[in-house]
């Protein structure tokens, strides 16, 4: 209980009651009495507020209480039910303001994101806005971070009259759980732009009846499915940088012509949408200069990322170009019907991409569109040509299972030359990994992860035929991580080079399990440079031999192994182990 006595304080300008877990109790009279506060904060400590004008010895302050407080200008709040808010109650003076009304009990009071806006609200709707009192109407015009849930049996959220009253000051919206809503506002007729001028970022998540932010006109008769849209072009976001789309219903993002009103945009979560057909079109990407985060994710209908407005038909001319000049992040996963990124007639550039993740996508051959014609080699290859990536550093690939091979042996210029770490999960038609075209190329590669790859065969090949390196350059790679797990058909993880021209002597931890097709781990020219080894862990395979052995070295000259650093072994459940090398 809070100490009656607080209500002696009479010349408190600020009182903070948040994070306080056991508070049940405010006896009434406390708060009217602080007659010079001007900061008062609860949070979520307490929310059981008695009613206006019953007052007893056991009951609780009223929200009522609050109106006596005329100097307060800021207020951080949990109000249960917006009906205990008393008639005649003003939130007209406060300037800063977070307040949560309703009962949602799986809110989180601690965003850690609030503290950037000095106005929120977070409000259970179960209404129209209409319905609301004048109250809380006033918290709506003025809030920065709105946070709109469990809107009930609405099909459309704003009206025409209130679309010009409410989110003109947001700069973070969220509205959820609406399964009614068709609409979030109504269109009118005679208004050519509605802008939020304010708005940075938009989450819609849990509105499976969505058609679009906007209803139709009235006197629109027939409107073709391509102009349905979630945006239309009326609609304005001049600041817009996050847009986060979550389990709602529609088919179209944008029509071409409403995406340049979102040009800022920084961020684009797709998630749930199992109706949507349609992600970005080539005419777009021109207004995406600034997009650092692409995700999509477990949208079942979606077949291409990038669809085809237009396409250069002159043959004189060269095939477009797609550029995402700032795209540091993109994220595929669940994408079921996914077959490409985009349409074969373009060069799709990613110079500052740095993490890429494709995960579940089973029905992706490659980043362009698979293609029969002899000049682009896209037929099982993800990456070709066609795709530049020169500072990608993070590639994690899984559920692939139409892919052969990773990359082409002619890449885009300097594409890949960066890469750190790669994981491959789960692609059971992929063969291997590095042919000695692209060894140069993966040089700075440091960590590599193969797990349940059914048909993998060999990781690196380092035969030299048709390779043109000079007698004495040698290629050294910073590989210095390696797991190789569950490939059932892995023969080899280096083939045997017998000229010495490839180097692994970075290589610090190697863990090999369940391979049963392995007879070798490691050629004689690899095994005798490997003395930064430090941790070596082989389980569960069909291994006879660690090391294979030389064809060059003759039975009588001495050979030796230094591994100087090696702190961890692990051999186990090898039941064709032999030797260690057969010398």
């Amino acid at each position: 209980m809070l100490p009656r006595e607080i209500g002696q304080l009479t010349k408190l300008k600020r009182l903070d009651l948040r994070y306080c877990s056991r508070l049940k109790r405010i006896p009434p009279g406390v708060f009217c009495k602080l007659s010079r506060l001007e900061e008062l904060s609860i949070g979520d400590s307490f929310v059981e507020w008695g009613a206006e004008g019953h007052s007893s010895q056991q009951s609780n302050s009223s929200l009522a209480e609050l109106k006596a407080l005329s100097c307060l200008t800021t207020l951080e709040i949990r109000i249960p039910n917006a009906k205990i808010i008393p008639k005649g109650f003003s939130f007209e003076k406060l300037q800063r303001y977070i307040i949560f009304i309703g009962e949602a009990s799986h809110w989180d009071w601690n965003w850690y994101w609030v503290a950037e806006y000095s106005r929120t609200l977070k409000l259970s709707l179960q209404t129209s806005i209409s319905f609301l009192n004048d109250d809380v109407k006033v918290l709506l015009k003025k809030a920065e971070n709105l946070f709109i849930d469990d809107v009930k049996g609405v099909e459309i959220l704003l009206h025409e009259s209130e679309v010009g009253n409410y989110f003109q000051q947001v700069k973070n919206l969220h509205i959820q759980n609406g399964g009614m809503i068709q609409y979030i506002f109504k269109d009118i007729d005679d208004v050519h732009k509605i802008e939020f001028l304010q708005l940075q970022s938009l989450t819609l998540k849990g509105l499976p009846n969505l058609i679009s932010f906007c209803s139709t006109n009235k006197g629109s008769t027939s409107i073709s499915p391509q102009e349905i849209a979630l945006f239309k072009q009326k609609i304005l976001f001049p600041k817009l940088e996050k847009l986060k789309l979550s389990s709602i219903g529609i088919e179209r993002i944008w029509i071409s012509q409403a995406f340049c009103s979102t040009q800022n945009l920084t961020s684009l979560i797709v998630e749930g949408c199992t109706n949507l057909k349609h992600v970005l079109s080539d005419s777009m990407a021109e207004y995406l200069q600034q997009l650092k985060c692409l995700e999509i994710s477990d949208c079942k209908c979606i077949q291409e990322i990038i669809s085809t407005d237009k396409i250069i038909q002159e043959t004189s001319k060269s095939r477009a170009l797609i550029r995402f000049p700032r795209l540091n992040f993109l994220k595929l996963k669940g994408v079921q019907k996914l077959i490409r990124i985009c349409h074969e007639d373009y060069t799709v550039d990613f110079p500052a991409l740095t993490v890429l993740e494709i995960e579940n996508c089973p029905e992706l051959t490659g980043f362009i569109h698979n293609s029969m014609r002899k000049d682009i080699p896209t037929h099982e290859v993800l990456f070709n040509n066609k795709v530049a990536l020169p500072n990608l550093e993070k590639i994690t690939i899984s559920h692939l299972r139409n892919v052969k091979r990773i990359w082409y042996n002619q890449l885009h210029t300097n594409s890949l030359s960066m890469l750190k770490e790669l994981t491959v999960k789960e692609c059971d038609s992929l063969l291997n990994i590095f042919s000695p075209f692209l060894l140069r190329v993966f040089q700075r590669l440091e960590k590599l992860m193969l797990t349940n790859c059914a048909s993998q065969e060999e990781v690196f090949q380092l035969q030299m035929q048709e390779l043109d390196i000079e007698e004495t350059y040698v290629i050294d790679s910073q590989l210095r991580e390696m797991s190789l797990i569950c490939l059932p058909k892995l023969k080899h993880v280096w083939t045997k080079d017998h000229k010495g021209k490839f180097s692994f002597e970075s290589l610090q931890q190697v863990r090999i399990q369940q391979c049963w097709s392995l007879k070798a781990l490691f050629p004689f020219s690899i095994a005798k440079d490997l003395q930064q080894l430090k941790r070596l862990a082989i389980a569960s395979c069909g291994l006879e031999e660690i090391v294979s052995k030389s064809v060059e070295e003759s039975d009588l000259q001495e050979i030796r192994f230094a591994f100087n650093q090696l702190s961890f072994l692990k051999l186990w459940f090898l039941p064709y182990l032999t030797y260690f090398y057969p010398a």
